[in-house]
């Protein structure tokens, strides 16, 4: 190999490893809570207080699979070893803890009575990558 091929392979594999988030994309859901996905089964909710990732809370841990949002309330569904039905309150003090603002459910029907009874207006919608 040559001097410059090697020169080139190490910077770019500097370059590469100082980019720690170029493939993440994310989404903002309104009130600094974000939709981050890293890939198809590596998506998770936070909060942060300056609307960027790093330094955020995780609301809902990996993967969410289908998501609805509007300005007071975002519902999900995931999948993995956790409840699989979300629906979070968007507008809170920030003392609150996670447990105030987030509730999950692990039966559907229950989940769908909470959005009944707070009269949420949201459907999920599978999220395609």
């Amino acid at each position: 190999m040559r001097k410059g091929e090697i020169i080139s392979i190490i910077l770019f594999a500097i370059i590469f490893s100082a980019c720690d988030n170029w493939a993440q994309k994310d989404t903002s859901l309104g009130n600094n809570f974000i939709l981050s996905e890293y890939s198809t089964k590596e998506r998770a909710v936070y909060y942060s207080q300056n609307g960027q990732i790093t330094g955020s809370r995780e609301i809902i841990p990996m993967t969410v699979m289908e998501i609805g949002y509007d300005d007071d309330w975002i519902i999900a569904k995931s999948d993995g070893n956790h409840a699989p039905y979300w629906i979070i309150k968007k507008h809170f003090n920030p003392s609150e803890n996670r447990d105030s603002i987030c509730l999950y459910f692990y039966d559907y029907k229950k989940f769908m009575n909470n959005i009944k009874s707070r009269n949420i207006h949201l459907h999920l919608k599978r999220i395609d990558n």
